[in-house]
């Protein structure tokens, strides 16, 4: 949610859009919050530069974008604009869909070699086979077994 949110040009409101989704889509709360802050003074001039760059490359000759356009009925410096928030929002999607589909596959895969590391890190301690019960339940049989 937060890398998505950081590539989008939403910059004085990206952490309440990050609180928002992250409460609607259950996520991970501070990480989505840390992670959109990507996006601060000192990188976004050049995020969204490349952003305007990688928009204006997919629709400049396009004809969704002269649709788009004549649907918007822009002319001279409006236009201009219109076109140049276009290929920004055009390309920040493109940043952000990329970037929030690699980051989640990367916290997964690190997740997963956590996962492995921990489960072969025992301490020399015999693990319980995967279908038998807990060390916690064969106690507490062993305990009622003694009472009772």
């Amino acid at each position: 949610m937060g890398l998505f949110v950081a590539f989008t040009p939403t910059i004085p409101f990206q952490m309440l859009l990050c609180v928002a989704g992250a409460l609607l889509l259950r996520v991970n709360l501070p990480v989505a919050l840390a992670a959109c802050w990507i996006t601060n003074p000192l990188t976004a001039l050049p995020i969204y530069i490349a952003a305007n760059r990688c928009g204006r490359w997919m629709l400049e000759d396009s004809r969704a974008m002269e649709i788009t356009m004549k649907m918007l009925g822009s002319e001279g410096g409006s236009r201009t604009f219109m076109e140049q928030t276009l290929y920004l929002w055009a390309g920040s999607f493109i940043f952000a869909s990329v970037t929030a589909v690699l980051g989640n596959v990367a916290v997964r895969l690190a997740w997963r070699e956590r996962s492995r590391f921990d489960d072969t890190r025992n301490d020399g301690k015999e693990q319980a086979p995967p279908h038998s019960t807990s060390r916690c339940e064969q106690g507490t049989a062993s305990w009622k077994r003694r009472t009772a």
